[in-house]
Parts: structure tokens; sequence; C-alpha cells
């Protein structure tokens, strides 16, 4: 599966990644937030696209994001970025020995019916047990860090599958990311400090990722559909 890029989809992006820059300008937010929330952005689009470089972006997002939670004592929104630079790197390995090193996109796959018993399984017990866990050693919002935690890693794990249902993991993931950061900021301001405001940036691009999270879900189900009408071979895991 293969999406060439258009015009219309070089100018949103380049207008969002306008935005986000201004936002953070204006903000006062660190270079690295900044930062971060494009190469987020871009990585999203890239996604879309079904394009390698998507893993790319991720790794580079994931290095700012770190300065980010540190800076506001989200221990497990660290954890959660060192686990998934790790798989970024392990994806992006894999993908560099692969026989298709050639190819820049990738083919998508559907998951089983039957295997998402086990994952919402294997969610529930580590969303409870890391939520305690971070309880335990002081981290601000430590049930809402392991709900993104345990939900991105199962939707970048599927990413890495090429498994559609990636997007709606995404999309639930993105609302529990821009939760913790809109409580983090208004705990701020209540508190009379402002630097929180610096966050903006991230929250901005969350919301732009819940549009790049439906656009993906719509064109992978379109491409999947067209794939089922021409009756090309359908890949399940």
């Amino acid at each position: 599966m293969s999406h060439g890029w258009r015009i219309w989809d070089v100018l949103l992006l380049s207008a969002i990644l306008g935005g986000i820059v201004g936002l953070g300008i204006w903000a006062k937010s660190p270079w690295f937030v900044i930062l971060g929330a494009a190469l987020n952005v871009t990585g999203g689009f890239f996604n879309v696209k079904t394009s390698k470089l998507y893993f790319v972006f991720t790794f580079g997002y994931s290095l700012c994001y770190l300065n980010a939670s540190y800076n506001n004592h989200l221990y497990g929104e660290i954890a959660t970025t060192l686990f998934l630079m790790v798989l970024a790197v392990v994806t992006i390995v894999k993908w560099l020995r692969a026989d298709d090193i050639k190819r820049s996109t990738y083919e998508m796959k559907a998951l089983e019916p039957i295997t998402l018993i086990p994952i919402a399984i294997f969610g529930v017990a580590a969303f409870l047990t890391y939520g305690f866990v971070l309880r335990h050693v002081g981290s601000r919002l430590p049930f809402l860090s392991a709900g993104t935690a345990v939900v991105s890693v199962c939707a970048f794990v599927l990413a890495s599958k090429r498994v559609k249902l990636q997007w709606v993991l995404w999309l639930v993931n993105n609302a529990i990311f821009i939760t913790i950061w809109v409580v983090t900021i208004v705990e701020s301001l209540e508190a009379g400090n402002s630097d929180y405001l610096e966050s903006l940036p991230l929250i901005a691009q969350s919301a732009v990722y819940v549009f790049i999270n439906v656009y993906g879900l719509i064109n992978w189900n379109r491409e999947w559909k067209r794939r089922s009408q021409t009756h090309e071979p359908e890949d399940l895991v």
C-alpha cells in the first residue's frame, strides 16, 4: 500500500507546523517542547501515508518529550517514553535489516477478533499495576500516566505490526494525553505559576493528532475496503 503526498497534505502540514511554532513562541516554550510537537505531528502524517519514516520521527519526538516530562515530574511519562524509544529503535533496525528495505512504505494488516481478549486482559492488569506503582513512587497523576502508558505502548506495537486498530488506540491515548496536560496547566495556574503555559504546544499537537487519527482510520479503512474489492490477500495477525 502506498499513498503519495498531495499538495493539500503539504499545505495542511505546513500550516499546522506554523501554528505550533507560533504558539510555542507566544507561550515562551522551551525549544525541545516546540521541536517535539512538530516532530510528532509530522510523524503522524507519515504514519497515515504508511511511511516507515514515522518511526524515525517518533524517536526524535520521544527525545524531546523526555525533557518536558522530567520538568513536570511526570515519572510515568518518562518511563513510557523510554520504552517507546526502545521499540522505535527495534522497529527501525528491523526495517533496515528487512528484505524490502528499498520500499519506503509498508502493508496494512488486520487483527483477528479473538486476539482482542488477551490484549484487553493484559491492558487492564498493566494499567492497575503500573498505576499503583506510580502512586507509590510519588508521580503526579499516576493513573492517567498509567493509562497513556498502556494504551500508547499497545498502539505503537500495533503500528510497528502495521495493524489498523492502532488508530482507535491512538485516539484513546490522545484523549488521556490532553487530559494530563490540561490538568497540569490548570493546577499550575491555580497555584499562581504560569510556567506551565510553555506546555501549550503539547496540547496543540495532541489536538491535531486527534484529526490525524481520524484521518488515518478513514484512510486505512478506505484502502482496506479497496483491497477487499480487488480480492487482494488480507494479512491477519
